[in-house]
């Protein structure tokens, strides 16, 4: 990955971990966030669900954004106690990793995550979901399989939006200067599907793919679901990433260049 400029579009409060995971490797990020997240323009569903936070079961998070933005407003409820009525139930490590950083401790985190489906399964492997009322803080735009699958079994599940994720237009407009500067890039990386979105707004369908492979960009994913809203919008991606984590999604670009300059290494041969 040495002297590889590598484009981060996740969203500037984000990017922090995967710079520094980068750096080790000698490459060059270039941080152009496509997204950012915002907290709701009303609270009161969200503070209605805090005031009867004893009356759930289960609470469930699928990502660290929802922890701060959800556990803030709790705190600033003085809730927190309520927190030790449920289960906790966390898609993965990191979101996992958010939630014990508050002091609350997490009863399910599957162990190989990918995605809300994982988290669904786990849940109803450890707890008995018919009739039970389930508490489910995620973004505007989140995906609604989790809650399908809960429901189907039983479960009352609440989903209260506590942040939504929009477009970032200064990291939209460094795009398009990419793109008219013919600016040299080797990797972009996407750990959700609404960067990708946001990226697909600077551009026609066509035009993006176009760019994407005449310069020779290949692309990172955080995880499956990312890598079909790729698919979706004409982008292929060249690496995956095993977890949904930027250790793995470093790993997978690290894998990739290493086996392409042994390769390179034994056709000069």
């Amino acid at each position: 990955m040495a002297g590889k400029k590598v484009v981060l579009t996740r969203s500037s409060s984000q990017m922090a971990e995967l710079k520094h995971l980068l750096r080790k490797e000698k490459a060059e990020p270039l941080e152009i966030p496509l997204i950012k997240t915002n907290p709701p323009g009303d609270w009161s569903e969200v503070d209605r669900a805090i005031s009867n936070l004893s009356l759930f079961s289960v609470m469930v998070f699928t990502s660290r954004n929802t922890v701060r933005f959800f556990v803030e407003r709790v705190k600033q409820q003085n809730a927190v106690s309520s927190f030790s009525r449920a289960l906790i139930a966390a898609i993965g490590l990191k979101t996992a990793e958010e939630l014990e950083r508050y002091g609350l401790k997490v009863d399910i985190v599957p162990k190989n995550a990918h995605a809300a489906e994982e988290l669904r399964d786990e849940i109803l492997k450890k707890v008995s979901v018919k009739g039970k009322k389930i508490l489910f803080p995620r973004a505007k735009e989140g995906r609604s399989v989790l809650i399908e699958g809960l429901e189907q079994e039983g479960a009352k599940v609440s989903q209260i939006s506590v942040y939504e994720t929009v477009s970032d237009p200064l990291g939209q407009s460094q795009i398009q200067k990419l793109m008219r500067d013919q600016e040299s890039v080797d990797w972009f990386t996407f750990a959700s599907g609404s960067a990708v979105r946001s990226l697909m707004e600077v551009a026609s369908k066509e035009k993006m793919a176009s760019w994407f492979q005449e310069a020779s960009i290949r692309i990172a994913a955080i995880g499956k679901v990312t890598q079909g809203t790729l698919q979706e919008w004409g982008l292929e991606a060249t690496v995956v990433a095993e977890t949904p984590s930027g250790e793995d999604l470093v790993r997978s670009m690290v894998d990739y260049e290493r086996k392409k300059q042994n390769g390179s290494s034994i056709l000069q041969g």
